[in-house]
């Protein structure tokens, strides 16, 4: 196991990283002086692509936990609320790499109603003047149709979606009900990953929005990108 008292290692698998930081009761904690999570979306995007292209991100600086230091448990983002310090404990403390590791357990996070983001991937080849390889999106409460969006797409995929559902969806669940409107085949990044370690090949045209499925779905260069996203999503985790 990861992440113990007798824990001596110099490397550890994103997967393993961010499996601790969703983890119920985290033995990797935040010292209380710590400040909180502030990555916008853009950066968590961007550090994404480049852990997608097999870029190194640096390393992380983890200490034993004083029994007498007051910690916290992670923010899911920018957009979460800060967590209650616990005065007294065990475990683990990350002095260094706290908006990394944050952004990195938001990608491997499936997304549950209350969860205030949602990491998205375009599954559509980018642009040369997009300047990345992948493109990611952040959904969040303040903005959950992704950044950039325009108030008239906003609109209009507003009026896609039955009005019950957006009444249902208020607030806690309403990232289940949106998605990146700049993104031509979003599909959620955690729930693709998973996807790709269960070995399910076809499953992505089910994780996109209906409203891009059947466009996105016998796109030929969305076909052909996901089989290099696969790939990367692979290498990602070996």
């Amino acid at each position: 196991m990861w992440f113990t008292d007798e824990s001596r290692f110099a490397s550890l698998t994103l997967r393993a990283l961010a499996d601790e930081v969703n983890a119920a009761q985290p033995r990797l904690q935040l010292p209380s002086f710590q400040r909180d999570a502030e990555w916008d979306e853009k950066r968590v995007e961007l550090l994404w692509d480049s852990m997608l292209r097999g870029f190194p991100i640096g390393a992380l600086l983890v200490a034993k936990r004083p029994t007498d230091l007051a910690a916290r448990r992670l923010q899911r983002g920018k957009a979460d609320h800060a967590q209650p310090t616990s005065a007294h404990g065990d475990g683990l403390i990350l002095i260094d790499g706290q908006q990394r590791t944050t952004s990195i357990a938001m990608g491997f996070r499936p997304w549950r109603q209350g969860d205030p983001c949602r990491l998205w991937i375009d599954l559509a080849p980018p642009s040369d003047r997009d300047g990345v390889r992948y493109r990611l999106f952040l959904c969040s409460f303040v903005r959950p149709w992704a950044r950039d969006a325009s108030d008239a797409d906003r609109r209009a995929a507003v009026a896609s979606l039955d009005a019950s559902v957006l009444d249902e969806a208020r607030e806690a669940a309403l990232l289940g009900v949106t998605w990146p409107l700049r993104a031509r085949a979003p599909v959620p990044l955690a729930e693709l990953i998973e996807s790709v370690e269960r070995g399910g090949a076809e499953s992505w045209r089910e994780l996109l929005p209906a409203a891009r499925r059947a466009s996105a779905s016998e796109d030929a260069d969305v076909v052909a990108f996901v089989e290099q996203v696969r790939g990367a999503i692979t290498l990602l985790n070996g």
